[in-house]
């Protein structure tokens, strides 16, 4: 093989390898972690607020495609439903916990995105179940599609942020992550166009839909 097409070839296995992991940590499952992390020092409980949220949001949803059909991957969406209802409820769980075990006199805006976070990723994870019957609905779109939209629900939760907030910098760096990740699912045939921009559709409507939920029923 020429040198060039050795270089073109070693170039695009690293962009290819980069694009996996990038793919990997941007799965929503991972998202309610992260928030925990950023916000350590916000939070009232942070150790316990971790461990239920490690367990709950994460480890059990992660087991569940292992324990139901014994295939980590899903690839198949007929097998999709069930795992992603059993997740669901694990995710209601969690919040759940976080409101009876992290006692709380008022909530900080950490506690109330977490919440948020949650409620959307359970409705997302229930739409998807049903849209799975007829249609394979890109999780990872609905992972990019909280990156994309998560400003709105941070400015909702305080519009004080509207003008510190560092749009140039956040959408800088976030565009071209969700393109990248968006490129890898389309190029291992994961997913195509659609049902990537299908996920980032359903996030946006079940993100709205959770911030009326959570102002009528959660942050109470």
């Amino acid at each position: 093989m020429p040198k060039s097409n050795q270089t073109e070839s070693q170039r695009f296995k690293w962009v290819h390898t980069l694009s996996l992991v990038l793919a990997v940590v941007s799965h929503p499952a991972f998202y309610t972690l992260y928030i925990s992390f950023i916000f350590y020092n916000s939070l009232v409980s942070p150790i316990i607020t971790i461990v239920i949220i490690l367990l709950f949001s994460l480890l059990i949803p992660a087991a569940l495609p292992k324990l139901i059909h014994n295939d980590f991957f899903l690839k198949d969406r007929r097998k999709r439903p069930r795992v992603l209802i059993m997740t669901a409820i694990s995710y209601a769980i969690c919040l759940v916990l976080l409101r009876q075990c992290v006692w709380v006199t008022e909530l900080s805006f950490a506690i109330k995105l977490i919440y948020l976070l949650l409620t959307t990723q359970s409705l997302c994870l229930l739409f998807a179940a049903y849209i799975s019957l007829y249609y394979k609905i890109s999780l990872h779109g609905i992972g990019l599609g909280a990156i994309l939209f998560m400003p709105i629900a941070v400015i909702w939760l305080e519009p004080s942020y509207f003008s510190s907030f560092n749009w140039v910098l956040y959408y800088g760096i976030g565009l071209p992550y969700v393109l990248l990740v968006s490129l890898q699912r389309v190029s291992t045939k994961a997913h195509n166009v659609g049902q990537i921009l299908a996920g980032m559709g359903l996030v946006l409507v079940c993100q709205m839909m959770g911030i009326i939920l959570a102002e009528q029923f959660i942050w109470r």
